[in-house]
């Protein structure tokens, strides 16, 4: 026993020694050349070649797979001596001898080959130790550069205008967080991974719905893609399978690459996955090694380039190179694997088909893009997924590994919300429906994934999301526009008009309401959209008909209805005052026409403005200058072409013409009238104060068009009664022109008059003079004291005064008195007095005039022909 003791204390001290030299010529190495064999030791050869490997489902036992595997040791093999093979199965004589300390293994291991922390945190050390004894018999392999690729982004930018519709399951990305998982073999961890969602689209009631189905990679794939490391080592075999490594730098480790380069290098593997101690399946593939491999009988690790992390996978490899490549054997215990958190699928996990049923209010329009094959037909959408060729990506999930193909199959479709459809829950009253109210809509019934991994199938349902959405009612109230006149029985149609190219867009939707007779319509349950507004053409008879301008019909008025299109002019209110509401419009949006909800209707209009002018205004009198005139406006005719005036704002109801109104010289008065189509008659008329007498008479009425007036009717005057067919477009002038009459009285006076004188006359003559006013030639005979009748002057005038004269009498001259006479009393006062200078006196309209003839008895008589004598002013000439 002392003696075999000894031959093996000589032995390790023999590999020391060559350890040692081997480790100084390492060192020695320049850093190029260490720097290009770690290179290319880490460079994957990514031909198609390479990367083939088959799958095997396998009934073979254990002891037949191990005894295969020691079979196909070869010559160019390293195993360790029988004695150190012997002293890794029965460690009591070993560990008495060379490792007395407990923690011989791990020292001997060295810190790159201790078990990284199962805390989840990655380790991206490289392989190999600081020291550089180590770094001798390190595996220098950095992680391989990533040439992975990222399942496309099916979803792009998204318009977040409608995402208030959404109520659940809004889309967020395709991050694993936000997919269900299920698990298909039921051994506790999931292996498929699905998730839907629904994606706003700035649309009202239009809507994007993503699918995402991720995998977990299957263990041939990973190995397919994996380096794998050996070493002919026995200080790993009190590790548990499974357990992690940052590097690995005891026992000659080697490392050989997936892949066939066929150039003699070349290795067939052959692995067999063991659970419950029976073979479930085993692999067939290709490594190849860059430095001959020493390892049979040694311990094997599966190295997962992108997390830089080694994990053991088998404490025994059956390793057998020659010079035309040689064979790999070994077996993957699933069971330990998964005790350390370590999931990989045995068999490939297929998506086989989803079948999608759409809700009772939702429209299937198309798809956007998938991965894969879809169909519809009925109300079932039918996908067939495909891979969109997106690669593995290994990740560290809760202390263990495990690898997902990510997103490897996507579809985006679209789909409507049918609003429209008879029965829908408006959610005005609910803007934030859950899932489960009657507001809330599911976007389809039941979206089922058809799957299956191996022999295990599985049809797990993905996420409903749920939408909701909006009805909205349009109110108005018909009124006179300006006034408060509410128009009835008038009828309206609102016709949605098409655009774009969803579903949602092309809703089409036509109705037609009567205003009542507060003037209040409203339509009801509306899908958003821009509308067409029309008013509708009435009776002949009807007051619109008669009325109402008629130039809007036919051309309708554009109404934008939608939170999204138009929310800023939206209320919840529908308090509006009408008796027109539905028991749903409390559950709809409401859109005040125009904000206000008033729509107003221009009546046929026409104008007339009354003008007063006294004639030789400047002249007249101070008492005539200051009198106001009173003239009448009159709507003539049934109330079917009566001519209403214009109403005021407050004005509830039209008001026939009727007005009078006080009018001075120059003021005028205007009347908007509402008249028919076909016209209607108005009569105006002047009435002149009593007290005025002769002093003021009635001259004319004049009607003029101004600027663009339409024509009027008929005109017809009677004295100061004027009648006018106003129709519309008319803007009149009626022009209502007084004379004012000068009155002019010739006074007969002796100034020594006697009482024998009473029968005395005398010949006056008055006459104008050429000075374009008015022609007066007029004799009167007057005696003492008398007055002659009045002269009636409409022009301003210059008379002159002659009188004929007896033998006996002598003119002593003529005077005149102008005076004013007060309305109320009848006293007059005098103004202006003075001498008929030559017996000529200047007479305005208007004035009050007396002029006195004064004579002067001699006492001597003489004797008169009394036929000679005449007693009669000529009448006026005017």
């Amino acid at each position: 026993m002392q003696n075999q003791s000894e031959k093996k204390r000589r032995k390790k001290k023999w590999i020391a020694l060559v350890l040692t030299v081997v480790m100084m010529f390492a060192a020695a190495m320049p850093a190029s050349a260490s720097s290009e064999t770690s290179s290319s030791m880490s460079e994957i050869n990514t031909g198609p070649e390479q990367t083939a490997g088959t799958r095997e489902n396998s009934t073979e036992t254990p002891s037949e797979q191990q005894n295969a595997g020691q079979a196909g040791q070869g010559q160019n093999a390293e195993p360790e001596s029988s004695e150190d093979a012997a002293g890794e199965n029965n460690s009591s004589e070993k560990t008495e001898e060379s490792n007395p300390d407990s923690s011989e293994t791990n020292e001997e291991m060295g810190a790159e080959n201790q078990p990284t922390q199962e805390s989840g945190e990655e380790s991206r050390q490289a392989v190999g130790s600081d020291s550089s004894a180590a770094k001798a018999n390190t595996i220098r392999l950095a992680a391989a550069a990533s040439n992975t690729v990222s399942a496309p982004d099916p979803v792009g930018t998204i318009e977040r205008k409608n995402e208030w519709q959404i109520v659940s399951e809004e889309y967020a990305g395709t991050d694993q967080v936000y997919k269900k998982g299920f698990d298909l073999d039921g051994n506790g961890s999931n292996d498929i991974f699905y998730q839907k969602n629904v994606i706003p689209t700035g649309v009202e009631n239009e809507f994007r719905v993503y699918m995402g189905i991720s995998k977990r990679m299957t263990w041939d794939e990973i190995l397919a893609k994996s380096d794998f490391a050996v070493s002919n080592s026995n200080g790993f075999h009190k590790q548990e399978i499974g357990t992690q490594y940052s590097g690995i730098n005891k026992g000659n480790p080697s490392i050989l690459h997936p892949g066939k380069t066929g150039q003699g290098n070349d290795l067939e593997a052959t692995v067999h996955y063991y659970r419950g101690g029976k073979i479930v399946h085993t692999y067939k593939g290709w490594y190849y090694y860059e430095n001959t491999p020493s390892a049979s009988n040694g311990t094997g690790f599966i190295y997962l380039k992108a997390l830089g992390i080694y994990f053991l996978a088998c404490k025994t490899i059956a390793l057998s190179v020659d010079k035309n490549g040689g064979s790999l054997v070994f077996d993957i215990d699933l069971d330990a694997m998964e005790k350390k958190n370590i999931y990989f699928s045995v068999d490939d996990i297929v998506a086989d088909s989803v079948q999608d049923s759409m809700g009772d209010y939702i429209t299937y329009e198309d798809c956007e893009n998938s991965d894969g094959t879809v169909s519809f037909s009925g109300s079932t959408l039918t996908w067939k997924p495909e891979s969109n060729g997106v690669t593995g990506t290994e990740v560290k999930e809760d202390g263990g590994l495990t690898g997902y193909y990510y997103n490897i199959h996507q579809m985006v479709y679209k789909v409507h919300l049918k609003a429209e459809q008879e029965g829908f829950h408006s959610c005005a009253q609910n803007m934030n429906s859950a899932v489960g109210d009657a507001e809330s809509y599911p976007v389809n019934q039941k979206a089922v994934l058809n799957c299956h991994m191996g022999s295990y199938t599985g049809n797990p349902e993905f996420q409903v999301p749920y939408v909701r959405g909006l009805l909205y009612d349009l109110e108005f109230r018909k009124i006179v526009a300006g006034s408060e006149i509410p128009l009835a029985d008038i009828s309206f149609t609102v016709t949605r008009q098409p655009g774009g190219s969803t579903a949602a867009e092309q809703v089409q939707k036509t109705d037609r309401q009567t205003t009542g007779q507060d003037g209040w319509m409203k339509f009801h349950n509306l899908p958003w959209g821009t509308y067409s507004l029309q008013e509708l053409a009435g009776t002949d008879s009807s007051f619109q008909s008669i009325y109402l301008d008629g130039s809007g019909l036919g051309t309708p008025v554009t109404v934008q209805i939608g939170k999204v299109i138009n929310g800023s002019a939206l209320v919840q209110d529908h308090g509006s005052g009408h008796s027109a509401d539905l028991q749903t419009d409390l559950n709809n949006m409401l859109l005040l026409y125009n904000g206000d909800g008033i729509f107003e209707n221009t009546p046929n209009t026409a104008r007339i403005t009354i003008k007063k002018v006294v004639n030789e205004y400047d002249s007249v009198p101070s008492d005539l200058k200051n009198l106001s005139y009173t003239i009448t406006a009159e709507s003539f005719g049934n109330s079917e072409n009566a001519v209403y005036e214009m109403p005021d704002k407050d004005d509830t109801e039209f008001r026939k013409l009727n007005e009078k109104t006080d009018l001075k010289h120059e003021e005028t008065v205007e009347y908007t009238l509402v008249v028919p189509a076909a016209g209607g008659r108005i009569y105006l008329n002047e009435h002149l104060p009593d007290r005025l007498g002769a002093r003021m008479k009635f001259g004319s009425v004049k009607v003029e068009k101004n600027g663009n007036s339409t024509d009027p009717g008929s005109v017809s005057r009677l004295g100061s009664l004027c009648g006018i067919d106003v129709f519309p477009g008319n803007d009149l002038t009626i022009t209502y022109t007084n004379l004012p009459v000068g009155l002019v009285y010739i006074h007969k006076l002796i100034d020594n008059y006697q009482a024998p004188l009473a029968d005395d006359a005398f010949i006056l003559r008055v006459t104008s003079a050429e000075d374009n006013g008015q022609s007066v030639n007029a004799e009167v005979v007057l005696k003492h004291d008398e007055y002659s009748p009045d002269i009636e002057i409409l022009k301003t005038t210059t008379l002159q005064i002659a009188e004929v004269l007896p033998k006996e009498y002598t003119q002593s001259g003529i005077t005149y008195e102008k005076y004013t006479i007060d309305a109320e009393t009848g006293d007059t006062s005098v103004y202006e007095e003075g001498t008929c200078q030559g017996g000529q006196i200047v007479v305005h309209p208007g004035e009050n005039v007396e002029i006195t003839v004064h004579n002067s008895y001699s006492g001597e008589p003489y004797f008169h022909v009394s036929d000679a004598v005449k007693n009669a002013f000529l009448p006026p000439q005017r």
